[in-house]
């Protein structure tokens, strides 16, 4: 779908400093009305061999292999993606707006950009290039104030349900 902005991503890749990889990996690609074919499209025109969308993967591998999780969706409710990146030592960006933006202190335990702007997105990625530093100082505080999905998913539905 539409709201999990793969468009931005694609066209904040290229605009990065360096020959990332943008790899889309998840249960039917979160493409739904026809906005598959665009975004396949504008991926192999804008990134060619650098856009790869591997689809369905298992859990146990879903973040292997990655250096940066990327969360596109500026209204996302919930951040149980960013949870599983910091536990699996990922560098989780995320929009500053939506629930994922609740797990992450921007510069402490993750990396925060503008919604909808490809060029904030890449300047906040590009922060990563080369500083091995920066990103182990996220993984590592963002492990330590790591709260587990199940205790978070409480937190929200306590929240929803005017418990708290």
């Amino acid at each position: 779908t539409q709201e999990k902005r793969h468009l931005l991503l694609i066209d904040a890749v290229a605009q990065l400093r360096s020959e990332a990889v943008l790899v889309v990996r998840g249960a039917d690609d979160g493409f739904s009305d026809g906005h598959a074919a665009h975004v396949m499209d504008h991926g192999r025109r804008t990134l060619g061999d650098r856009f790869i969308v591997q689809g369905r993967v298992p859990l146990a591998t879903a973040l292997a292999e990655l250096d940066v999780l990327v969360v596109g969706n500026p209204q996302e409710p919930m951040g149980r993606t960013v949870l599983e990146a910091q536990a699996q030592g990922v560098v989780a960006v995320v929009p500053d707006s939506g629930g994922a933006g609740e797990l992450v202190e921007d510069g402490v335990t993750g990396l925060v950009y503008a919604h909808d702007d490809a060029a904030s997105l890449a300047r906040t990625i590009d922060t990563l290039d080369g500083d091995g530093a920066l990103a182990a100082r996220l993984v590592t505080t963002a492990r330590q104030r790591l709260r587990r999905p199940a205790d978070y998913a409480d937190d929200y539905l306590s929240l929803l349900e005017g418990r708290v």
